[in-house]
């Protein structure tokens, strides 16, 4: 220990706390490194913080240079792709209806299987007499709900489906455009009522075990509900379902960033969208078809 304290002397090094405990302690304990590797360690740290500083820029200008492309790449091949959709979609949009309405028309036979929301009784009479269905999952204490709510309202007033008056109430003749069903997340149903009063809205009644089970089948609720529901949550207040009303089909799980997007347009948004997720299903249907026959026909000259 003399020898170190004297080479430190020599190369005018100051002593380490550790060199003077363990004079103090005599020579007890573990050796502790020296004032001159603590040095070495310090000027690597430096060297290590440098490098690491040094590739910050980089990675900008990476980040820049790959969100530069994308966002090229968008607004360049995605109005023609836009423009090629809308071309194909009003060229076949008529046959494409009437497919839908047949198909339709066939599951309401009695031998035909259920619908996807056929089970959710206070959907039905939205589903039956509106083309589109909006399910509206929000609670009028939720401060992002609110001001969204009244867009909505505001927005689509003129074109819902009026909610039934009664049970004795006739259905409209031809299907109204759009629907708004409400899924509550209130305390309590007065709560509820006050929040939908004088809106053109219906809603899943506020004692209706629909209602809890609609948030589990859509897997949309407010966070202080996940305890009580026991569920897996994906989708937070607000959220706007969009489904087809003919098939139940989900057309949209983003209808609240549609419908401040795009305003009353978003229900031509959705329309389009009804009609292609159709004419997809039907290219589906139609291979399907082609493969059984090509079986069948396989089979039989077997």
């Amino acid at each position: 220990m003399q020898k170190r304290r004297v080479h430190a002397a020599e190369n005018a090094l100051p002593l380490t706390n550790a060199d003077i405990g363990n004079a103090s302690n005599g020579n007890k304990g573990k050796p502790m490194r020296s004032s001159r590797m603590s040095a070495s360690a310090s000027r690597t740290r430096r060297r290590n913080a440098k490098s690491r500083s040094g590739c910050m820029p980089i990675c900008c200008v990476l980040i820049a240079l790959i969100g530069g492309i994308g966002y090229f790449s968008l607004s360049v091949v995605s109005p023609e792709k836009k423009d090629s959709l809308h071309k194909f979609i009003n060229k076949h949009k008529e046959t494409l209806i009437q497919k839908r309405r047949d198909l339709f028309s066939q599951s309401t036979n009695s031998d035909s299987p259920p619908l996807p929301l056929d089970e959710f009784e206070s959907l039905q009479y939205a589903l039956k007499n509106s083309r589109l269905v909006g399910l509206y999952f929000g609670a009028s204490w939720c401060p992002i709900c609110t001001p969204f709510t009244k867009f909505l309202d505001d927005t689509f007033h003129d074109v819902l489906l009026p909610p039934p008056e009664g049970s004795d109430h006739d259905p409209p003749a031809e299907r109204a455009d759009f629907a708004i069903v409400y899924v509550s997340s209130d305390k309590t149903e007065e709560e509820m009522r006050e929040y939908i009063k004088d809106k053109n809205w219906m809603a899943v009644p506020f004692e209706s075990e629909e209602r809890a089970a609609l948030k589990k089948h859509f897997q949309a609720c407010a966070k202080r509900e996940l305890k009580e529901l026991q569920m897996e949550r994906k989708y937070e207040i607000p959220t706007l379902m969009i489904l087809d009303g003919e098939t139940h089909g989900i057309l949209s799980r983003d209808g609240v960033e549609d419908a401040l997007r795009n305003g009353e347009d978003s229900l031509e948004h959705w329309n389009n969208m009804a009609t292609l997720t159709e004419q997809i299903n039907e290219e589906v249907r139609e291979r399907e078809e082609k493969e059984q026959e090509k079986q069948h026909a396989e089979q039989g000259q077997s």
